[in-house]
């Protein structure tokens, strides 16, 4: 709450019109996914690998989001969007945390190795 009325009062104190349309939506993504991945991490007891491969997930999502936001408020394009690459290491990485959590094998093996 007090990043979103910070930049509230940036953009008044500047006199821009990026708020509404960027920050807020910005802030608020990124407060909902902390705000979840905290309650399932505080309820759940088990899955942590599940947890952590969702978080990667949607870390590579918000940073497409960010790239979408830029494009509608400001009229940002590049040739090719810089938001692919977190996005493709972010799905290799969670996609090999889903692979750890759902082999058990695999998943004693990292534990081990890792003193989990």
């Amino acid at each position: 709450a007090a990043v979103v009325c910070y930049l509230l009062y940036i953009d008044i104190a500047t006199g821009d019109e990026w708020f509404l349309s960027f920050a807020f939506p910005a802030v608020g993504a990124l407060g909902l996914i902390v705000t979840a991945i905290t309650a399932v991490i505080k309820y759940v007891k088990r899955g942590y690998w599940y947890i952590s491969s969702a978080a990667v997930l949607a870390v590579g999502g918000y940073t497409v989001l960010v790239e979408f936001l830029l494009y509608i408020t400001f009229g940002i394009k590049t040739d090719f969007p810089w938001s692919f690459y977190p996005l493709a290491g972010c799905l290799v990485i969670g996609g090999a945390l889903m692979v750890i959590a759902i082999s058990k094998p695999l998943r004693r093996r990292v534990q081990k190795k890792f003193f989990i």
